[in-house]
């Protein structure tokens, strides 16, 4: 009798261990999920501040372009996907830009008017505007980065802005 107690004692001890060895791996693949969306959604983050730096740098170049070619202007693709630098005075392409996978974006005046353009002329001077670039990707989430860009001096200020 002693034996049959210990037996099923040594049974019930296996059973709790491939229990207790189930609950880990679910455990463990449930953090693993969890760090994996993370990872995702930093890449899609780092995408976004790079596709922005490009911007700022597009502004950069049309600015100093204005000043040695004349007057230039940085329009937006139709579809909002990218942008061109162009000459006024010939309409020469003088560099683009192309968003990541994904993202749009989209110009702004003060008084939330759209514009499809941002001329500057010769002295490297335009209008402030904000940039507003859109995850589409990820719509419902805080995905919108806004710069402010001042006309006059060319300072960019990155806000919270919806």
């Amino acid at each position: 009798m002693p034996l049959q107690v210990f037996q099923s004692h040594q049974r019930l001890q296996s059973a709790m261990t491939l229990i207790e060895t189930l609950a880990m791996i679910v455990i463990l693949s449930m953090v693993t999920g969890a760090l994996g969306l993370r990872i995702v959604g930093s890449n899609r983050s780092a995408q976004a501040r790079e596709a922005m730096a490009r911007w700022r740098d597009l502004d950069a170049q049309a600015r100093i372009a204005a000043q040695i070619e004349g007057a230039v202007r940085l329009e937006l693709d139709t579809d909002g996907r990218g942008a061109v630098l162009k000459a006024i005075h010939g309409g020469d392409v003088l560099s683009s830009l192309r968003w990541p996978e994904g993202f749009q974006g989209s110009l702004a005046t003060s008084e939330d008017e759209n514009l499809s353009s941002i001329a500057f002329d010769s002295r490297g001077r335009g209008d402030d505007y904000f940039m507003i670039l859109r995850d589409l990707e990820h719509p419902r989430d805080s995905s919108v980065l806004t710069v402010r860009v001042c006309g006059l001096t060319g300072w960019i200020v990155q806000e919270d802005r919806p």
